[in-house]
């Protein structure tokens, strides 16, 4: 650069440089205007970017609270339409229907009461029906909408339908105005909207309370293939019912539960869940029965068996599980003094065959374990134990003689080395106490002596 382009770019800086500061001291030395400021109001704008749908909230001086809030404005320039006072807002519940930037005005043209706000992807379909199939639908309900046929008959169309208003568009006053008392707004999507136009010019349109379960917000299309699942389940259903009439409970159950699990959604399944219930009470029943009918017959083990199938099948039916236990606990009494009875009687049995056999000596020891039995009452024809005791006493003492007896002759003829007559008694009191051991000891002794063959 040459020296002197250079010399007039410092002089131009001087130069502007000197003008600002002139022009700053010119402007101090002012005095105070007295002309009249421009008018300014408070005009309500978008505090932060607000997207379609969004309900309004009032920012109140805290930076993060709220999407709108009021702002200085010219009053010359304020859009139509703009809010300019709080006051505008109060009690009311505003969505905002467009995107909004930050700054924006928000307008009453961009903003719908709550209840008439309806999302961009759905419609509001106005509906003449007959006035008698409008009693009693209101707003927020759930409908069908049916098709009368050619042939009178009428076909499922749009099932669980939401109901926005009757007699007025949603969103009017209630006073004043005209009513439409035949008309009814309905809530669809925006893609039935060629379907629905197609189906009010081709047919007559009933409307009526839904009977189907509805999930979600949106209306549903019924087409031949949930007509063909519908009649499905309605068939799977009587079928169930048939078997539940018939009191065939388990497989009754087993069909319900197959039916609420492929047709869920369907009436048919919501009717089977309860069927199930009611299934499980009446197989609990049948049980309790059967263990009623066991208990008469004596059959004791199989009433604990069952009433511990029942505590674990049916664990959540306290008054049938109670039920159940209360029988079992008979039956495990019964079968405690089956039990017991059956000691007594073989106690009693082995004790008249120690006699019949003319073992004294363990009839005696048998009678002393017959005190364990002090006390006890036996069932039928049974004796007491006192009773056994005194009888079988008798009869004890009775043969304890007749052998004390036959065994002093036995003796003397062994003492008089009599043989003959020592075997041939022996032989004689072996008939009458074969199992007394004193017996078997003058045997061998026999045999020691070569009288008896070894």
């Amino acid at each position: 650069m040459s020296k002197r382009a250079l010399v007039y770019i410092v002089a131009g800086v001087a130069c502007a440089l000197g003008a600002v500061l002139l022009a700053k001291k010119y402007l101090l030395s002012r005095p105070p205007s007295t002309g009249n400021t421009m008018p300014l109001t408070k005009v309500l704008i978008a505090h932060k970017k607000v997207s379609h749908g969004t309900a309004l909230e009032l920012n109140t001086d805290t930076p993060k609270q709220g999407n709108v809030r009021f702002v200085s404005w010219p009053k010359k320039w304020v859009p139509e339409g703009a809010f300019q006072s709080p006051d505008e807002l109060k009690d009311k519940e505003l969505v905002i229907v467009d995107d909004m930037v930050p700054g924006e005005p928000v307008l009453a043209s961009r903003v719908v009461t709550k209840d008439q706000w309806i999302p961009r992807d759905m419609m509001v379909e106005g509906l003449t029906v007959d006035r008698d199939y409008l009693v009693g639908i209101n707003a927020g309900d759930r409908v069908d909408i049916l098709k009368v046929t050619g042939n009178r008959s009428v076909e499922e169309f749009l099932t669980c339908v939401p109901v926005l208003s009757v007699g007025k568009p949603p969103g009017a006053k209630k006073e004043g105005g005209r009513s439409e008392g035949s008309k009814i707004y309905l809530l669809l999507p925006g893609s039935m909207r060629e379907l629905m136009l197609e189906a009010k010019l081709r047919y007559k349109l009933m409307v009526q309370r839904t009977l189907s379960p509805c999930t979600g917000n949106e209306a549903r299309l019924v087409t031949e293939e949930s007509d063909e699942r519908a009649r499905q389940a309605q068939r799977a259903y009587e079928v169930a019912e048939a078997l539940y009439d018939n009191e065939q409970y388990s497989a009754a159950l087993l069909s319900y539960q197959k039916l609420a699990a492929e047709y869920a959604g369907l009436p048919e399944a919501q009717k089977a869940q309860q069927r199930m219930a009611e299934c499980q009470k009446e197989m609990a029943q049948q049980q309790i029965n059967e263990i009623r009918v066991a208990l008469q017959r004596e059959e004791y083990q199989r009433v604990v068996e069952l009433a511990e199938d029942i505590k674990k099948a049916y664990p959540g039916m306290d008054a049938v599980v109670e039920e159940s236990q209360q029988l079992a606990e008979q039956a495990s009494k019964a079968l405690e003094l089956r039990r017991r009875e059956k000691q007594y009687r073989e106690f009693c049995s082995g004790l008249d065959e120690m006699v019949k056999g003319g073992n004294l000596p363990g009839a005696r020891t048998m009678l002393k374990d017959l005190d364990n039995w002090k006390g006890y009452v036996p069932g039928g024809a049974l004796k007491t134990p006192e009773e056994v005791k005194q009888q079988t006493e008798a009869v004890i003492k009775g043969k304890e003689m007749e052998f004390t007896k036959d065994m002093r002759v036995y003796q003397y003829y062994v003492a008089a080395a009599d043989k003959q007559k020592a075997v041939d008694k022996i032989k004689e009191i072996k008939e009458g106490f074969p199992q007394h051991p004193d017996v078997l000891k003058a045997e061998t002794e026999l045999r020691q002596k070569g009288w008896l063959p070894q």
